[in-house]
């Protein structure tokens, strides 16, 4: 919560005023970075990072699309589209994504891939019959959780599955180096497309889970 918020809070628990001012999403917990693309006014407005504008904003990597603004957030097209945006910050298997997701079209598709030299895979999959989450390394075992066939809260917290609120599965062991992370497909092969619709999305260093309840009840309307 920024300074501005705790102090308006404190002052209205002090001296008994009304309700304590909204605390925007983002401001639940300490983000890396926030991007809300559900009622931006431009394509262009929804990559900037809410958490520190002009820090970590997003970028469509070479050889990729944008994905369409709609009113429920970013539209990826799935199949065999290209559709995918780069947050930009390193990420390991203890870090945590936030997402969203407003609608999906077939059932099937991916929110996000790491594909490292190692072989060491990070999945975010909410859309897919296998249900990957977390971490796989090599061919060993992969995350698992609920597959999403509506709009639904998923947060990956390091190797914990959280569907609106609830945790839901624990993934898979694994190591992943460094990366950065890739919203909607994995960019060097683009062959986990996104299918669907994301109105949130975020990243952290780490998450609690009263922060991931917060979260959850800000974000889902």
């Amino acid at each position: 919560m920024g300074l501005r918020n705790r102090r308006a809070l404190l002052l209205t628990t002090v001296l008994g005023g009304g309700a304590a001012p909204a605390v925007p999403w983002y401001e639940l917990a300490t983000f890396q970075a926030a991007y809300q693309p559900i009622g931006a006014a431009s394509l262009a407005t929804s990559y900037v990072n809410l958490v520190s504008p002009g820090t970590n904003d997003l970028t469509v990597p070479v050889g990729a699309n944008a994905p369409a603004l709609l009113a429920g957030g970013w539209g990826f097209a799935g199949g065999v589209a290209t559709d995918c945006l780069r947050c930009g910050i390193a990420v390991s298997e203890t870090s945590c994504f936030v997402a969203r997701l407003s609608t999906n079209s077939s059932g099937g598709g991916s929110l996000g891939r790491l594909l490292e030299a190692s072989g060491v895979n990070m999945y975010f999959y909410p859309f897919s019959a296998s249900n990957l989450f977390g971490w796989q390394s090599g061919a060993g075992a992969a995350g698992t959780g609920t597959k999403i066939t509506y709009a639904k809260v998923v947060i990956l917290a390091g190797k914990d599955v959280y569907i609106d609120g609830v945790l839901t599965a624990t993934a898979g062991a694994g190591a992943v180096s460094a990366a950065s992370y890739v919203i909607g497909n994995n960019s060097s092969s683009f062959n986990r497309c996104m299918d669907g619709t994301v109105s949130h999305f975020a990243v952290a260093a780490s998450l609690t889970p009263g922060e991931i309840a917060a979260i959850t009840l800000a974000i889902n309307p």
